[in-house]
């Protein structure tokens, strides 16, 4: 099975598993995370979900060196207590003229 990765960072990337229905989203994360600690002896923390800011969220829970797994059913939940932060700029560019 051929999976889409996208890179973010050198320590950072998503693992696309749309078209892959037949395989356990959270074995192929084990194995991965095994295979990557066997080959380096570095940990991977990783986070499963529907798309990639919920599969973020999920890996800042499964730090360090954990897995988690936002399943559809549990995003209200998982989302509802989350500590939203704003900042809003406001420039009057009248003041440059």
């Amino acid at each position: 099975m051929l999976y889409t990765i996208q890179a973010l960072s050198c320590d950072e990337a998503f693992l696309d598993m749309t078209e892959c229905l037949d395989d356990d989203p959270e074995e192929v994360t084990r194995r991965i995370r095994s295979e990557i600690f066997h080959a380096t002896k570095c940990t991977a923390s990783a986070g499963i979900a529907e798309n990639m800011l919920l599969a973020r969220l999920a890996t800042r829970s499964a730090k360090p060196n954990g897995q988690c797994f936002i399943p559809s059913e549990k995003v209200h939940a998982c989302c509802f207590y989350l500590r939203v932060c704003a900042t809003a700029i406001s420039i009057d560019i009248s003041i440059f003229y």
